[in-house]
C-alpha cells in the first residue's frame, strides 16, 4: 500500500505565539482494505468544513469505521464524536492523560476524556497492526501517548513531527511534554 490510500482533508500548520499554540493538526482520510479511517479529525470549529469535504468525497460520518487520534489536543481530537459508528483508537497513556485534568496542558479540553468514554473506544499499547497495511506507532513525547499511523511506507505522525524544522534540526518543537522522549520519537518517525 502506498500514500495513494491517503487523502488530506486539512493540511496542518504549526504555529505558536507567546505561550499559545494556534496551529492546526493535519486531518487525513485513509482507505485501506475496506476500511475507511480518519486520522486526527481536527478542531470543532472545522466541523462544517470537514463535513463538506467528506460529502465531496461521497462520504458521511456514518461511513467512517475507524478514527485514530494521534493525541487529545483540541486541534487533533475535538471532532472524534462526529463519527457515531467508528471505533476510536488512541494510546492507553493518552486516555489516562485525557482523564487526569491535573495533568492537562492548555491545548487539552477538560471534557475530552468523558467524550471519548462515550465513543466506541479502543486503547492500544505500543506499536500494533490494524491490518491492511496499517500500523500504529508509539511516538510519545509531545503528549504521553502520541501515536502515528503508518500507511504502507507513509507515516501520519501528528505532532510527533510537527514541521520541517523539527526534521531538519532533529529536535521536536511545539512544546513537547517530554523533550527527550519527543526527540527520540521524532528520530524514530523520520527513520
Amino acid at each position: 500500500m502506498s500514500a495513494d490510500a491517503i487523502t488530506l482533508l486539512f493540511t496542518g500548520a504549526p504555529a505558536s505565539a507567546d505561550k499559545f499554540t494556534p496551529g492546526m493538526a493535519t486531518t487525513a482520510l485513509v482507505r485501506s482494505g475496506g476500511r475507511t479511517l480518519v486520522f486526527d479529525p481536527g478542531p470543532y470549529a472545522y466541523r462544517p468544513i470537514l463535513l463538506g469535504r467528506l460529502k465531496a468525497l461521497g462520504l458521511t460520518p456514518a461511513d467512517i469505521d475507524t478514527v485514530v487520534l494521534s493525541h487529545v489536543h483540541w486541534d487533533a481530537a475535538s471532532n472524534a464524536d462526529l463519527f457515531p459508528k467508528a471505533e476510536v483508537i488512541l494510546h492507553e497513556r493518552e486516555l489516562a492523560y485525557a482523564e487526569d485534568q491535573a495533568r492537562h496542558d492548555a491545548q487539552t479540553a477538560g471534557y475530552i476524556g468523558r467524550v471519548l468514554r462515550k465513543s466506541k473506544l479502543r486503547t492500544v499499547t505500543g506499536d500494533c497492526d490494524l491490518g491492511s497495511g496499517l500500523r500504529l506507532m508509539d511516538l510519545p513525547g509531545h503528549t504521553p501517548g502520541t501515536l502515528g499511523l503508518l500507511v504502507g511506507d507513509a507515516l501520519l505522525a501528528g505532532d510527533a513531527v510537527a514541521c520541517a524544522r523539527d526534521a531538519a534540526t532533529g529536535r521536536a518543537g511545539m512544546g513537547p511534554q517530554d523533550q527527550s522522549l519527543a526527540n527520540d520519537s521524532l528520530a524514530r518517525a523520520l527513520a
